[in-house]
This record gives C-alpha cells, structure tokens and sequence, in this order.
C-alpha cells in the first residue's frame, strides 16, 4: 500500500526495483510503497518493547536479509508447505528455554507486486509469521506455583494470537488505504485518457531511433489518439510499435531530422509544412517528454489552405468576367455614388478614363441626362428591388446623348453597400427602329393611295387601266417594304434575345463564381471566430456573427437561384415514383433537424407517381420543411400528407399543417420567387421554395396551390398527371 514519505516511513531502498514505487497525487502529496513485512516487523517491535516476545516474519527466499529464516524457522517452513497449519516447541537459545509459535502464510494477489519476481505464484506458501516468547521468567518460579506459571503461560500465548490479529488488522487497514490511493491514481489516468481520446486535434508519441553515430534516421510510433488516425486516415493497429519508414517508405527525412532534434535536444518547435504522402497541409507542434521521445500535436489546415487558393481563382475569374467587352459595367459606393471600379468597355462607352471615375461620381462627370432616373434607380436598390433592363439617356464625355439598356443590383463589399451595374448601347437599336417605324408608317400611306386609286378605279374604267401598272408597282413596293419589315423585326427580336442571354449567362456566371468567395469570407470568419475570439470584444463578436449568418444567407440564396435556373433547361428522367417512402424519407431528414420539439406526422398511404424522382424529392423538401419551419410557435406541430387518384384531375397530394397559416388574399405572391408573406424575424427563407415547386409541378404537367387562415395552419396542394401518354404531352408542350 502507499503511505505518506516521511521520516518514520521513509522510501523502502529494497523495492526500488518495483514500478511506481514512489508517486505523487493530482493534489501534490508524495506517497511511497511500503509492503506487508514491514508493517508486521512494526507491530513486532510494539510487542517486543511491551512484554519482551520476539516476533519474526520470514521467509525461505526473503528480500530483505533481516527477514531470513533460522533453522527452527527453516524446518517449520518446510513443513508448512506440506500442508501444516501451525507450529509449537520449547527450544534452548543461547543458554535459555523459550517457547516458539509460528504459522504460514500464503501468497495473495497483491503480494505479487514486489514478489512475482521471486517465482511466486497465488497460492503458494510464501513465508510465515513466528513469536518467540522466554521461559526463564516462568522456569524460575516455585515448583509450587506450576498451575500459575501454565496459566500465565497460556495467557502469554493467547496474548500472542492477539498480537497476531492486531497486526492482521493493521496490515489490513494499511492495505486497504494502498487500494484507496491505487483508485484514485487510476481515476487520474481515466480522466487524462478521455482528454487524450477527446481532443479535436491529432496526437502521437513516438521513440526515436538513431544510427551508429547517435544520429537520427527513423522514428517508431508509440501511441497515436483518435483524432490522429481520422485526420491521417492511418490507423493506430497499422502504426504502433511500428516505424516511420515501415509505414511510410518514401518520406522526407526532413520530418526524421527535425523530430528527431527535438527528442534529443528537449527543444519545442511549431511550425506549418506539407507532407506530400497525405497531401495534406498540417499545423504542427512538437515537445520532448522524455529524452530520446517526442510527442507531436497537430491540425489539419488544408480546407483553410485551399479556401485561400480558391478565393484567389475566384478573384481572378470575376476579373476576367468584369471585363467582358460587350457590357459596360460599374461598381460604385451606393451611399456617396463614388466609382470604385469601370472596366474598359465602360470607358469607350463614354469617353471617360479610368482615372476620371474613379475620384468622381456619376453626378460629377453628369452621366445622367435625367437625374431623376438616378434617383428612382437608387430607391429602387434601398428597398431591395434589383433593376433589370431599364432604358436610360447617357450623356458623354463629348456631350453626345446615347441610350443604354441598364441593369444594377446591390451587393456588399467590405460591409458596405454597393451598386454592380452593367449597360448595354442600344443607340443604333433605338435608331433602327425608328427607321421601321419610318418605313412602316410610309407603307401605309402608300396603301391609303393605292385604295384611293382603286375607288378613282371604280369611277372611270379608263383610269383604271392606266392605274394598273402603277398599283403593281405600288403592291411591290408594299411587299417589298413590308418583307424588309419583317427582316428587320427579326433582326432586332434576334438581337434582344442574344441580349437577354448573354445578360443571363453574365448573372449566372457571376452568381456561380461569387460562391466561392462568399465561401471564403464565411471559413475565415469562422477561424476568426473560433481561434481569436478572447481577443474581441461584445460587439466585434456580434458583428463577426452577422459576417457569418449573412454570408450564409446570400450562399443559400445563390445556391437556390441556380437550382430555380437550372430547372428551365434539365431534362427529366422519368419513372415510377413511391411517393409514400419519399415523403416519409424526406420528413426523417427534416425532422432530425429540429431536434428538442414535438412533431406528430399523419402519414397516409400515396398513390404512386410517374416522374423525375429527384425534383419531386425537391417538391417535399420544401413543402415538409415549410411545415415544421411555420409550426415552430405551436407547443406540438401536427403535420398531415394525403393523396388522392382522380382519373379526371389526376393524383392530388397534400402536405397540411398547424402552423402559422397566412392571410388568402396574398396567396398570389406565395409561387413568386423572393415573395414572402412573413418577415425574416419571424421565420428564416428566401422565398424561393415555392417557386422551385411551383415549376417543377407545371414541368410535371400538374398544377399547385394553397390555402390557410392566419395562426390556424396551412395546406398545400400539388396535382400530377395519372396518365403517361397526358405527362409526354406536357413535357413536350
């Protein structure tokens, strides 16, 4: 057992060989290991000093030399190891009757500790316990006074089985406080071995191996934490007592030489490398505990390194997107209107240089010809409204009046808001359709003279016939001009349409590209968040949260934008649909999402549906989702979907709900993308969910819609065709 080092029980010097002989507790108290012998050779002691009877522990194969057995002792040992329980015998020492008592002890489970080593096994008879008590005092008595000197001889006797179980019950106290601290020592290593198992970052201790010259050339692997093994994908039964070159043949010594500087100078050392077998980049630091090991703790930081590189080709892709010649296009600072970028088509546009913009505004340099277009413009974006298409007068730097086809939408950069615009020249449109209109308006005069030539015609048979001639002519002339009508309405819806894509293809493209950023913005923010939050106050803390969130939100919307776009031109890949298990399988997803409340599902049996699995799984996301998002108010959200086969109408199906409802006299705006009937304080979205919906039900060649009443729950329903030969005529329609 440990008992407290001092001086009345100072470290045994015969157990230094044992492990853990001396410790020291969570607390600081320095305990030492102290065995049964010792405690029994204490309580002998006591009795000897009290009544002058000789007690001895021994053994035939002791450690300590003072507990070596004599020869009364040696015979009695051996007779115990043939089964005896005790034995008795007046002896003669040096001159003196005395009476020996002596008993066996056997070997416990504890006892092996400091003497497994001597070849004992549980069970075996180790040693025993002998008290040797003098006559001399008794002999000398009368012959008169026998019986007295048998009585005070058996009280002797009696005395020495009680001294026996008094140092029964000491050694037992003294081995019961020994599993007491033994518990508490392995508590502390339970507590460090959770830490151990628990840390988010990768751990490991390894040995390393030197050469003949003492130099390092290999390292083995000692004991490796979960974490190591998920962040490596190595595991801990491939690696452990392993070495570095058995697991990795080609790695850089370099790892070798600086590991091993560290395990054989004490020296600590941080740093960020690479390793080529992994690929992966890792954080890195590195301390001695113990000469000739080290112990490497680590992070993985590659997401990091990578987000780096793509928000750097992300940077240069929106360069390359910003300088597309066709469109002029702007960035400038919504509040004070100043120009913080043009690209070159902006420039030949309107005479201006680069320089001239950027230390002045649009009012300054007095692009606009109707300053009131400006305004609605910038009232329009203060409200949310992106601009579209609009046609403006431009004044240039030469003061020549063009017409443009301007666009702009709100974007955020550095906190701040800004205007991204784009304007297209459509001056030598505009001019030729005027030159239709022209055209146009002179074809009908020419008819209005040919009908007066036809009722002059009427009147007088000879005037017809001269006229005749000159009607022919005219008539060409009409459908000759009216040909050239037609060709240059062509040309122009022609041109409009090229526009129009290459305004969508220039939207998408920026919208898919400003992804990788808004990626970017919200991993650093978060690493700022996670890693030097102690350094930032309240407020730069609740500002960081709004970096994420918002970040967040504009990614969500950009992913929802293209999936809305990308819906016009996928194909479906028709088949059998068991909507039943879709629906179930998409309200498991949803509901393990809002963990802590109570949700209560009325499932249906649906009927069976042939169509594109993947949109109709997009269908019950957003209309289940929407349930449990708008019922989060109620103390228990009650969800019910049905559906219904009508060979008239179709396959109805219904998702109703409990929730919040809404007013019917907006239920319009409901399938309109970014229209919302509730504020984002209250419930978070888009408002392109229904939208996305709505489309791929008309894709399906179905119909949606939807009822509710405010506070008193909504339903939403959406038809598809039950026939096959009725959803190819849809699709191809």
């Amino acid at each position: 057992m440990y008992v407290p080092a001092t001086k009345q029980t100072p470290p045994n010097p015969l157990l230094a060989d044992v492990p853990e002989r001396d410790i020291t507790t969570p607390s600081g108290r320095r305990l030492t290991l102290v065995n049964p012998a010792y405690m029994t050779r204490q309580v002998h002691e006591w009795f000897k000093s009290a009544y002058g009877v000789t007690g001895h522990i021994t053994s035939l194969k002791p450690v300590n030399p003072v507990n070596a057995a004599d020869a009364w002792e040696t015979s009695a040992l051996k007779v115990f190891e043939k089964g005896a329980k005790e034995i008795s015998s007046v002896e003669t020492i040096n001159g003196e009757h005395v009476l020996r008592f002596m008993r066996p002890f056997a070997t416990e489970k504890s006892c092996l500790k400091c003497h497994a080593s001597q070849g004992y096994q549980e069970g075996d008879i180790r040693g025993g316990i002998s008290l040797t008590v003098p006559l001399k005092p008794y002999l000398a008595t009368s012959t008169n006074h026998v019986n007295d000197a048998l009585l005070w001889g058996s009280a002797l006797w009696v005395l020495g089985l009680l001294g026996l179980m008094v140092g029964h019950r000491r050694m037992k106290q003294m081995i019961q406080q020994r599993e007491e601290s033994t518990q508490h020592l392995r508590e502390a290593q339970d507590r460090l071995r959770v830490m151990y198992d628990s840390m988010l970052e990768g751990m490991a201790l390894h040995e390393v191996v030197c050469d003949a010259n003492g130099q390092p050339c290999d390292y083995r692997f000692l004991q490796v934490n979960p974490a190591f093994e998920r962040l490596t994908g190595l595991k801990a039964a491939d690696l452990i007592g392993k070495t570095v070159r058995e697991v990795l043949p080609g790695i850089d010594p370099k790892w070798i030489e600086r590991y091993g500087r560290v395990a054989l100078t004490g020296e600590s050392c941080q740093f960020e490398d690479y390793s080529a077998d992994m690929d992966r980049h890792f954080e890195i630091a590195a301390f001695c505990p113990r000469k000739g090991q080290f112990a490497v703790t680590f992070s993985d930081v590659t997401g990091r390194k990578r987000a780096a590189v793509a928000l750097r080709e992300s940077e240069e892709k929106f360069a390359k997107a910003f300088q597309i010649p066709l469109y002029a296009i702007s960035i400038t600072h919504l509040e004070n209107g100043r120009f913080l970028d043009v690209n070159d088509a902006f420039t030949s546009m309107t005479g201006f240089t680069r320089e001239e913009f950027l230390t002045n505004t649009s009012f300054g340099l007095k692009l606009w010809v109707h300053e009131e277009n400006r305004l609605h413009i910038v009232a329009a974006l203060r409200a949310g409204r992106p601009v579209e298409g609009r046609e403006l007068m431009v004044r240039k730097k030469n003061g020549e009046i063009i017409t443009v086809l301007f666009s702009a939408r709100l974007i955020q950069l550095k906190d701040e808001p800004c205007v991204l615009s784009s304007a297209l020249d459509i001056t030598e449109r505009k001019k030729m359709e005027e030159a239709l209109h022209h055209s146009r308006a002179a074809a009908l005069n020419m008819m209005e003279d040919a009908v007066a030539t036809r009722n002059r015609a009427e009147q007088a048979s000879e005037a017809l016939r001269r006229e005749v001639e000159e009607r022919r002519k005219a008539e060409d002339e009409v459908r000759r001009l009216n040909i050239e009508l037609e060709r240059r309405v062509h040309e122009r819806t022609a041109q409009l349409e090229m526009a129009n894509k290459e305004l969508e293809a220039f939207s998408y493209s920026v919208s898919h590209d400003l992804r990788a950023p808004l990626r970017g913005i919200n991993g650093f923010a978060n690493i700022l968040a996670e890693e030097h939050a102690k350094q930032l106050d309240e407020e730069s803390r609740r500002l960081l949260g709004i970096i994420c969130s918002e970040a967040g939100r504009m990614g969500q919307m950009i992913d929802e934008l293209l999936t809305f776009a990308r819906l016009g031109r996928q194909s479906m890949l028709r088949g059998e649909v068991d909507m039943t298990a879709l629906a179930q399988s998409v309200f498991d997803q949803c509901a393990a999402q809002a963990t802590g409340r109570e949700i209560r599902l009325k499932l249906h049996p649906l009927p069976s549906a042939r169509g594109d699995a993947a949109m109709l799984s997009h269908v019950w996301v957003n209309l289940i989702s929407n349930a449990i998002k708008y019922t989060r108010l109620k103390p228990v959200a009650e969800i019910e979907i049905t559906g219904r086969a009508d060979n008239n109408s179709g396959i109805a199906y219904c998702v109703k709900d409990n929730g919040a409802g809404f007013d019917m006299r907006y239920v319009k705006k409901l399938f309109r993308v970014f229209q919302r009937l509730h504020a984002e304080t209250e419930f978070e979205g888009t408002g392109i969910g229904l939208a996305l919906v709505q489309r791929i039900v008309q894709r399906h060649g179905g119909r949606v819609w939807a009822e509710g009443r405010v506070n008193e729950g909504a339903a939403f329903y959406f038809t598809l065709p039950i026939r096959k030969d009725e959803l190819e005529r849809q699709e191809s329609d």
